[in-house]
């Protein structure tokens, strides 16, 4: 197979040509995918809550001469996701793609969590996800256009870990959704859902982790890749698969691990 045909091949595969994406979410791993999805040829809406960060993606997606249109909404409201939707159809035409990426933690003991934190977490983790994928569905389903859905989990959903129990509580959450959302909209509406186990990653959210040298030897000891932790654009892969139509046609209902190896949990001794 010569060069050409090769070429055409992973293209047919993989390309995002004149689909539109809707990222939800702009903090580092937002940005990367939706990087990700406009290298492979996708229009790109991003919108999130913080005008800072949604001027930096948008910086990095313009260093990339990515074509995009950015929205700033709180998605945890449900007014917010509908205008969010009217928006970018009125804007590109239609939807092929949503990511939801939206996030925020606060590490706190359970005794000492307050009602604050506890919202300001729930509505970042699971009530804005839900939300607008809510209304994207809706929009696929009364259009008649067959979609994507993927949501950016954690391997939180599964390990309990000391500090960020409402955030796992919420991940898991997000778990569950997936199943209940293929099983409502997949065969009757023709939109694919799908989520994404992330392991630890190079964030600003991790950065109280990437500072504190016994947790990273930990987080490397429990890791099968690289030294214990991923960067935002390892996570582009993943997402173009469960995003294309193509490559992903028989792929829905699965929660994929981006984790190095970390739920593995191997036996610690070496023969």
């Amino acid at each position: 197979m010569d060069a050409a045909r090769r070429k055409d091949f992973f293209d047919g595969q993989f390309t995002q040509h004149e689909r539109v994406a809707l990222v939800a979410g702009a903090g580092g791993i937002g940005t990367e995918i939706a990087c990700g999805l406009g290298l492979a040829g996708a229009k790109i809406a991003l919108c999130d809550i913080d005008p800072e960060r949604l001027f930096l993606a948008s910086r990095r997606l313009r260093q990339e001469d990515i074509s995009h249109t950015t929205y700033c909404f709180d998605l945890s409201d449900t007014t917010s996701c509908e205008e969010l939707i009217a928006s970018v159809v009125a804007a590109l035409g239609r939807i092929d793609v949503l990511v939801t990426a939206t996030t925020h933690n606060q590490r706190t003991p359970l005794l000492e969590v307050n009602k604050e934190s506890y919202d300001a977490i729930m509505n970042a983790n699971l009530k804005a996800p839900f939300w607008v994928s809510q209304a994207t569905a809706r929009w696929m389903s009364t259009a008649g256009h067959p979609g994507r859905i993927i949501h950016i989990l954690s391997i939180n959903a599964t390990v309990a870990l000391a500090g960020v129990a409402v955030y796992g509580m919420a991940k898991a959450a997000m778990s569950k959704l997936v199943a209940a959302q293929t099983q409502e909209w997949t065969k009757r509406y023709n939109i694919a859902i799908c989520g994404i186990h992330a392991g630890f990653v190079r964030t600003p959210l991790t950065e109280p982790l990437q500072a504190n040298k016994a947790v990273m030897r930990w987080i490397g000891n429990h890791t099968q890749v690289g030294n214990g932790m991923a960067d935002p654009f390892d996570l582009r892969g993943t997402v173009l698969l469960l995003a294309s139509p193509v490559a992903g046609r028989f792929i829905a209902g699965a929660v994929v691990g981006v984790d190095g190896g970390f739920m593995i949990d191997p036996w610690p001794l070496h023969t």
